[in-house]
């Protein structure tokens, strides 16, 4: 999702998607805050009365389930998305030892920030949905909420250490977390809730185990670092391939490959679900959930690339996509600032929820468009880290 600025040149097509996968993101998220039938915690480990039990949504309409199942893309596709982006950073300032080095300290710089800025002012809209109203029938109680941005912050952490990893190495060390991670999970998850350690059940959700939000824990999230520093790493490594490509004068070959392992993941998706019967999950995500998560953004990627190379404007989503962190901060106030002070919390029918996002991603595109022509304008001030 987070951008790391390239300061001397953009690729649209990227921009393009990523602006894509906020316009989606901004759906899912108007849902929550507006939408009283939206369904969510798609394989949510729940431990009730000594059970280990996961949370499987009913459908009760189609059109409910598809408005959720179309943003199913955002969160692999934004960590997919950033790994590129520090992919492109990285082959353009890693030239020298300085170089390397004043890049590795924004990004752990970067990381600390994101997760500091999580549990602080992105907690309160979520964990008690902005200006520190609950939603109605619960309870105000103290925890610190882990999403998204701490997951992005604490992988950009890790990525100042291990970006430079040679590509097989790293190859391997990503398959290896994400296959492994699916083999030991349940008695994981089980093994984590039957120990009733304070210290485990704090820990867990920042490393390995989504625990839903409100189970009165220390800490609560759903975007453990394991498995999706997985994620993060693909998108490194197709970072590299692309700039490999490009350094060659060989990017049209780039769409062969896009649409090639695009494709072979939507297979892997279709054995995994139909063939092998696994569960489908994004609570953690299940190999299944990521190869058609992955695979649809590869596609969207090549197709974009395509476009772009016909002279297809798509300017629209480009101005999103540019400025994704600020795009983020600024969407999530405006789409909860009614549902918080009216006390509405997801009081309202599909279609004016569809109706509130349509008009507020016409409110957000101007000052996203004024965003990106500031911060171009002040690269080495503080607005660099948003």
């Amino acid at each position: 999702m987070l951008d790391v600025t390239m300061q001397h040149e953009r690729y649209g097509f990227i921009d393009s998607v990523r602006g894509l996968i906020l316009v989606l993101m901004a759906l899912d998220h108007t849902s929550v805050f507006w939408n009283r039938g939206r369904v969510a915690w798609e394989g949510l480990p729940v431990f009730r009365e000594g059970v280990l039990m996961f949370n499987y949504p009913v459908i009760v309409s189609l059109a409910q389930h598809m408005t959720r199942f179309v943003t199913h893309i955002c969160a692999p596709g934004f960590i997919f998305l950033a790994g590129m982006m520090i992919a492109f950073s990285s082959m353009r300032r890693d030239r020298d030892d300085i170089g390397r080095k004043v890049f590795s300290d924004f990004l752990l710089r970067r990381g600390i920030f994101f997760v500091f800025l999580e549990v602080t002012l992105i907690q309160l809209i979520w964990g008690y949905n902005l200006f520190l109203y609950p939603p109605p029938g619960e309870e105000s109680f103290l925890v610190i909420g882990f999403g998204i941005i701490s997951l992005f912050g604490f992988l950009f952490i890790i990525l100042s250490f291990l970006r430079r990893m040679p590509t097989l190495p790293l190859l391997a060390f990503s398959m290896l977390v994400l296959v492994g991670y699916w083999v030991l999970f349940p008695s994981l998850a089980l093994w984590t809730y039957e120990t009733q350690s304070n210290l485990l059940l704090g820990i867990a959700p920042i490393v390995y185990l989504p625990i839903e939000f409100g189970t009165h824990s220390i800490t609560t999230g759903i975007y453990p670092i394991i498995p999706w520093i997985s994620v993060v790493i693909f998108g490194l490594l197709y970072g590299r391939l692309l700039c490999g490509l490009r350094k060659s004068g060989r990017m049209g070959d780039l769409k062969k490959y896009t649409f090639g392992v695009g494709f072979c993941l939507l297979i892997l998706f279709s054995v995994h679900e139909y063939v092998m019967d696994a569960r489908f999950s994004k609570y953690p995500p299940s190999i299944g959930f990521l190869s058609l998560t992955l695979g649809v953004i590869l596609l969207l990627l090549g197709i974009f690339q395509l476009l772009e190379e016909k002279g297809i404007s798509l300017r629209i989503f480009q101005t999103y996509g540019r400025v994704p962190f600020f795009l983020y901060i600024i969407h999530l106030f405006l789409y909860s600032l009614i549902p918080s002070l009216t006390g509405t919390y997801a009081g309202f029918s599909l279609l004016t929820t569809y109706l509130v996002w349509l008009c507020g991603l016409v409110i957000l595109y101007f000052p996203c468009r004024w965003y990106y022509d500031f911060k171009q304008g002040h690269r080495n001030s503080f607005f660099k880290y948003i």
